[in-house]
């Protein structure tokens, strides 16, 4: 089209949103990091011990699924105990590879653009150096979280038997119940360094336990 010819439009589609542009990065750049095979296999690696401790922490809480695999429940609590060491190896274990995976993609995000001379590109659109850096930061951001505290959290989920929902965390216990979130604390009395575990008794009575000392939960009130 010529340019005298003035039949050109400007832009009339959708606009990004402000706050979502930074978003724009991770997704190119997962797109251009799971195209290789080996890194997609070393991702789903990642996810192994959070899944063997899943199942683990099912095994202790189910019996129906220990007699069919004719696992005597004393010889796995005593063997592979759920206690602060358990949470310990999982730590240990996703955190070396959370190392790995920044070694593996996180040097290539700034030494491509540097490179190429990309930097000019990117800050001549409507994208500021903070959201530029904020973008390049969700990459790994995002992919390490997904493999460190996100399972580790939902590993400490406990579901009763009337379906209400308990997740426990690193300083608080979370609490759902007839679609309303409650978290306890240490203003609601519990003081403690977090939910090590959770078990609900016959009587509806919760019991969370954590590094040397236990709270009982009846009718919802500490």
């Amino acid at each position: 089209m010529a340019v005298y010819e003035h039949a050109y439009k400007p832009y009339a589609g959708p606009l990004t949103p402000e706050w979502s542009r930074f978003l724009i990065i991770p997704r190119h750049a997962y797109r251009d990091v799971f195209r290789s095979k080996l890194f997609t296999g070393f991702f789903a690696l990642c996810f192994v011990c959070p899944l063997v401790m899943a199942i683990l922490i099912y095994l202790h809480h189910n019996l129906s699924a220990l007699g069919f695999f004719n696992i005597n429940p004393l010889d796995l609590r005593r063997n592979l105990p759920i206690n602060g060491p358990f949470f310990q190896t999982f730590v240990s274990v996703q955190t070396s590879l959370a190392f790995l995976l920044t070694v593996l993609i996180g040097p290539p995000l700034i030494s491509r653009d540097l490179a190429n001379n990309g930097l000019p590109l990117y800050l001549c659109r409507p994208f500021s150096r903070a959201e530029y850096v904020i973008g390049k930061m969700s990459v790994l951001v995002i992919l390490i979280s997904a493999i460190t505290w996100v399972p580790g959290e939902l590993l400490f989920l406990y579901q009763t038997q009337n379906g209400d929902v308990w997740v426990g965390g690193t300083a608080r216990l979370g609490f759902y119940h007839q679609q309303q979130w409650k978290t306890f604390g240490a203003a609601e009395g519990f003081l403690s360094d977090g939910a090590h575990c959770i078990l609900e008794t016959p009587d509806g009575r919760i019991w969370c336990g954590s590094r040397g000392r236990s709270c009982i939960f009846a009718e919802r009130r500490c």
